[in-house]
């Protein structure tokens, strides 16, 4: 066993690399689940073999209920990013491209910010786009886009896709140049 320096009334009692260890595999194991209170007991009398004179029951049932709580809100968190995934994935499902307003209306409705709503809306696109690329190399069946509520596509008769969106208008750099120069 590692001998443990002697902490000052003023130093902050800390676990070993072991108790981390051993909590972090807790942590792991319990990442989804409750565990029961033979299991936390476990935790309690593995840490308490490390020889730690200043642990106590008090010291790991604060530490279980800190757990749990930070536990609850990260699958709180989680729980509210499927939600918003979901709906939104849905929405742009039957409106593809919407107008400012709109995503503005949805944000509230989502109750996020727009940022966060131009994030889950890059990450649908580029699932969207992951998706339309094994359609196209015949690894995804049009059933399985679906199912991931990609937006239906129209394809040409050649078998080349085509999205809803029209498309850009080139950009002449040369055009652009001269029009703002002949302002000045």
């Amino acid at each position: 066993m590692q001998a443990h320096t002697v902490t000052t009334p003023f130093q902050r009692c800390q676990l070993p690399p072991e108790g981390r260890k051993l909590r972090k595999d807790f942590e792991e194991k319990f990442k989804n689940i409750d565990p029961s209170k033979e299991e936390a007991d476990e935790l309690y009398d593995a840490l308490v073999a490390l020889g730690l004179p200043w642990f106590t029951r008090k010291k790991h049932t604060n530490w279980l209920e800190k757990w749990r709580k930070k536990r609850g809100k990260a699958q709180q968190k989680e729980a509210k990013a499927d939600s918003v995934y979901r709906n939104l994935s849905d929405w742009l499902s039957h409106i593809p491209d919407p107008t400012w307003s709109m995503m503005k209306q949805w944000a509230e409705s989502l109750h996020v910010g727009m940022p966060e709503l131009m994030m889950y809306m890059c990450q649908i696109n580029e699932q969207h786009n992951n998706i339309m690329l094994d359609i196209m190399e015949g690894s995804h069946s049009h059933e399985q886009a679906a199912v991931n509520n990609v937006p239906p596509l129209m394809l040409e008769p050649e078998g080349n896709l085509v999205h809803n969106a029209p498309q850009p208008i080139p950009y002449d750099t040369q055009l652009y140049e001269e029009n703002i120069y002949h302002q000045w």
